[in-house]
């Protein structure tokens, strides 16, 4: 597909299909469950024990610090005197007072609100997760027609695309592929073109998903179970999103920083003992110890001993959960989505037809049909799905050109040329 000096061409290499069976997703959330569990537990001894974080995370500092005590020193066996007593500086002086609150003052404080983000990171994690599951399970449980049923899968992934889309776009974490998000099985679907990932948002998703459902007629008006289970996970969404996005400026760590170097720097300059430079590298590496824990506890999502396995959480939620009676109707259910979608027709004459009359709760006696579904390209705000094509490939090609690596990354399934 041609854009400008660009080129969209799909892939036939096999490796790259991502195959996902149930053992697959179970292993996946066992792995979940145990890293959360970790997180409380951490050993002491080990390439994932504290001890080795500990001495990765001062190791520089130390040897630093070492190399200011030793020179303090030898300036002492040089010239006979402290760097106190050579200066004549004041005992007591005010100004070591005033950086030694500082520097624990805005040590303290950057450690308990790091502890309270990591607390609501993980509670928000968990949510997402819980959240997005259950209305799958409610979804499903309420009808055996294996289209909405597929359908409902396909459209929870592509939701996990883009969110994962979204935190790339805040975050520029590339680490975890689109690829790995998008099953085999429901590849086919438009709704994972690298033209409609570009296009489409979180918002969209929702009004199209939601509008599905009710069509669908598993939406129940009066116990409102799926309407709770949506709220909630959009709440969940919303909460991890927050987190994701919204961080303290790193203007607050580089000034707390900046208060204990000071301060560990006047310490030998200011006391004429002959320990407190001896001393000085356990100070200092204790200090930056903390300081670190507090930098990987305000942002826990980029690995490491303390982070959280966001991106297997992701990747769990977009794989889908195939029940018995799904097997032999993923393909012919995805077709028919994508003709819904792509061109508005959602008739089906293969059993269980649609149109037709619920014959069971809830919504008993209400008609299945899909009348309030928009395309994607009415959606976008284009007429015709060739127009809305055309358009996202321009665009592409433009944010190809300023260097954009957002289109780079939706493409999974095709390599961009030039």
């Amino acid at each position: 597909m041609e854009q400008g000096s660009y080129q969209l061409v799909a892939t036939d290499d096999k490796d790259d299909v991502l195959n996902v069976s149930e053992a697959d997703r179970a292993r996946l959330l066992r792995k979940i469950n145990r890293d959360v569990r970790s997180k409380s537990s951490l050993g002491t001894f080990g390439w994932d024990g504290t001890l080795y974080w500990l001495f990765q995370a001062t190791w520089m500092t130390f040897v630093a610090y070492s190399i200011y005590g030793i020179g303090l020193v030898v300036f002492y066996y040089k010239v006979g005197a402290t760097v106190k007593d050579f200066f004549e500086l004041p005992d007591g002086s005010p100004l070591m007072h005033c950086v030694q609150f500082l520097a624990a003052f805005l040590t303290g404080l950057t450690m308990t609100e790091a502890a309270t983000r990591y607390k609501a990171a993980m509670a928000a994690l968990l949510n997402f997760m819980n959240a997005v599951e259950t209305l799958r399970t409610t979804i499903v449980s309420s009808t055996s027609d294996p289209k909405i049923r597929v359908s409902t899968q396909v459209f929870i992934a592509w939701m996990i695309v883009l969110s994962q889309k979204s935190i790339v776009f805040f975050t520029e974490d590339f680490s975890l592929p689109v690829i790995e998000l998008i099953s085999n099985q429901i590849s086919h679907s438009i709704l994972f073109k690298t033209q409609v990932l570009w296009k489409f948002e979180s918002q969209q998703c929702e009004y199209l998903f939601s509008t599905f459902i009710i069509g669908a007629q598993v939406w129940d008006h009066r116990e409102k179970t799926v309407a709770a289970c949506w709220s909630a996970a959009l709440k969940s969404w919303n909460e991890l999103y927050e987190l994701l996005t919204v961080h303290s400026p790193t203007t607050k760590f580089t000034v707390g920083k900046l208060a204990v170097h000071l301060f560990l720097l006047m310490i030998p300059i200011l006391h004429d003992d002959f320990w407190s430079a001896l001393a000085l590298p356990v100070v200092a590496s204790m200090f930056m110890a903390v300081l670190q824990l507090a930098y990987e506890l305000a942002d826990p999502w980029h690995g490491g001993l303390h982070g959280l396995p966001l991106n297997d959480v992701l990747r769990y939620l977009a794989w889908p959960n195939w029940g018995q009676c799904d097997q032999g109707h993923i393909h012919e259910a995805v077709t028919w989505l994508n003709r819904g979608l792509e061109f508005d027709e959602w008739t089906s004459d293969k059993e269980p037809k649609v149109p037709r009359k619920k014959m069971n709760e809830p919504n008993k006696g209400e008609v299945i049909d899909f009348d309030r579904m928009s395309t994607l390209p009415s959606v976008a705000g284009y007429k015709t799905w060739a127009g809305f094509m055309s358009s996202q490939d321009t665009d592409i090609a433009s944010a190809l050109k300023n260097g954009r690596r957002m289109p780079v990354y939706l493409a999974w399934n095709q390599r961009l040329t030039g």
